[in-house]
């Protein structure tokens, strides 16, 4: 009795197959509909010999017949087509589970950080689509993530427009170019970059430089403060920013790369780098609160591999001696200790240096004017110690001014990155005021008559309806209410009239406009608090600028 063949995998081939052109249905996995799909493969003998014989009940084939080769070919050839995208997930776990480095026994109250990475990574891996802001941790489907975290932010690792450049030429394997909305980034695309870090409590200290003389109370300003990172007092910071031109990219990519270039132990007298960053901008533009939050962004993103991260916090004009000629001394003092600081093993230090020009004075226009030798000693003595600083990795020094004019050339030299911080276009006006406003209506201040929940437009919504409406094309187009829209258009008009506020100015508006309504009480209809801020923008805007 003859024997019937089995031929496995390969199915739907005749027994007497034609070795010149033969047709082999295989099994194939589709990566974009997650299911194997059956595929038709032309094998032909002059390029592709398929050897093929019963052995028992089962069909060997060789070379391209083997399924697994056809299925690996197509895999690599898929992935290649695919751009990841790079997505940071900065994870806060609870300050009291003890976070251990190394691989133990992970429960609720000790987790090793190895550990919790694999499992938020398990976790994302089983959704459709990757969210970007804030994950709501009440609906984490993790009861683990759900008991020991406090906060998950997920973020581009770099902004959309970078793609846009980089795949400017080839528009189907850019992942976002053909997505109006950003904010969901498919799985497949997903490429996690996964932050662990705990918030330190404690609240800022001082440091007061040695007095003069021993019988004399010391009651100079204190030098610096200084907060252990990543600390409560900055979390959030970061997201309450906002700035144009890729701004805190242009920060994030310049410590990632300075501690690369340490990383590999580049040679600073051949590649020329000064850990030194200029930030220069009219007042209340946010110098010193950015200079904060890159801070606070890397106690986030390197706590694993610093077990001590400071910001010191510099006055500047603290460094002026009431004695003559002590100033450059108390300079060279001050950073002593920071190389004390510096030379502990596993620290980094972020220096914050606040309007530098009081220190880094033009010595030209200082000669100029016949003023003390004194302030001139301070320059050089400046120059001389960040050149000393140079040498250490595990430091980054942000100095801020809004006079760069006034400062010394040589300074300038030194510094890798100088960035101008603008006064926010209509743009970042809009989103600053919405922020706030979405803040009193949350704290329930403000309310609205009409509705019973509040949901304004945001600024890409509103100038995409004003579009629509002006040009008579759709009326509405989606479907918004109308108390929306009129308080949306409202906003909007207090943010074109507000040009040449600062950031500070935006955010103090909401509060000078509650102060000026107090007497209707509070809690406050929204469509009265509107009013208020167009009244104080348009006739008295010296309320909120002085």
């Amino acid at each position: 009795m003859k024997q019937d063949i089995n031929y496995g995998r390969l199915n739907n081939i005749p027994e007497s197959i034609s070795k010149r052109n033969t047709k082999v249905t295989t099994p194939v996995y589709d990566y974009n509909s997650n299911k194997y799909r059956k595929t038709e493969n032309i094998i032909e003998e002059s390029n592709r010999e398929i050897n093929y014989y019963p052995i028992g009940s089962q069909l060997r084939a060789k070379e391209l017949g083997n399924i697994n080769k056809i299925e690996n070919k197509y895999k690599e050839k898929r992935q290649k087509s695919i751009y990841k995208v790079p997505i940071s997930v900065e994870v806060c776990i609870r300050s009291d589970i003890n976070l251990i480095q190394n691989e133990g026994d992970s429960n609720e109250s000790q987790l090793s950080r190895k550990y919790l990475i694999q499992r938020i990574k398990k976790y994302f891996s089983l959704q459709a689509n990757v969210e970007l802001g804030k994950a709501d941790i009440d609906q984490i489907g993790d009861s683990l993530l759900r008991k020991v975290c406090t906060d998950i932010n997920l973020s581009l690792n770099y902004p959309i427009q970078s793609f846009e450049e980089k795949y400017n030429n080839n528009s189907q394997s850019n992942p976002l170019s053909q997505r109006e909305d950003n904010e969901n980034i498919p799985i497949y695309q997903a490429d996690f970059n996964i932050y662990i870090y705990q918030l330190n409590e404690k609240s800022e200290e001082e440091y007061y430089m040695e007095s003069n003389t021993s019988d004399e109370k010391n009651t100079d300003p204190p030098i610096w403060k200084y907060w252990s990172l990543p600390n409560i007092e900055f979390h959030g910071l970061w997201d309450v920013l906002h700035y144009e031109n890729n701004l805190k990219q242009q920060l994030i990519d310049y410590t990632s790369t300075s501690l690369i270039l340490s990383d590999c132990q580049i040679d600073f007298n051949v590649i020329n780098w000064n850990h030194l960053i200029l930030l220069y901008g009219s007042p209340g533009t946010g110098k010193t609160s950015i200079s904060r939050a890159i801070s606070q962004k890397i106690g986030m993103r390197y706590c694993h591999r610093y077990k001590n991260i400071y910001l010191l916090e510099i006055s500047a004009h603290s460094l002026f001696s009431k004695w003559f000629s002590e100033s450059g001394k108390t300079v060279v003092k001050l950073f002593s200790k920071i190389k004390s600081l510096l030379e502990e093993p596993n620290s980094f230090v972020n220096i914050v240096i606040d309007e530098i020009e009081s220190i880094s004075t033009a010595r030209k226009q200082s000669l100029g004017r016949n003023e003390p030798s004194d302030s001139i000693r301070v320059v050089n003595a400046l120059l001389t110690q960040i050149d000393a600083l140079k040498k250490y990795s595990n430091t980054l020094i942000m100095t801020t001014t809004n006079i760069p004019d006034s400062i010394d050339e040589a300074f300038l030299d030194r510094a890798d990155l100088k960035l101008h911080i603008p006064l926010p276009s209509i743009y970042t006006r809009y989103t600053i005021l919405l922020e706030c406003i979405e803040e009193l209506i949350f704290k329930q201040i403000v309310y609205s008559k009409n509705s019973d929940f509040i949901k304004i437009l945001s600024f890409k919504e509103i100038m995409k309806y004003s579009n629509h409406t002006g040009n008579n094309q759709i009326e509405n187009p989606n479907n918004y209410d109308q108390p929306q829209i009129n308080i949306s258009k409202s906003l909007l008009y207090i943010s074109k009239v507000s040009e040449g506020f600062s950031g500070r100015n935006l955010r103090k508006l909401p509060f000078v406009s509650l102060l000026s309504s107090y007497h209707h009480g509070i809690p406050l209809d929204i469509q009265v608090f509107l009013e208020k801020m167009k009244y104080i923008v348009d006739e008295k805007p010296e309320m909120v600028k002085s």
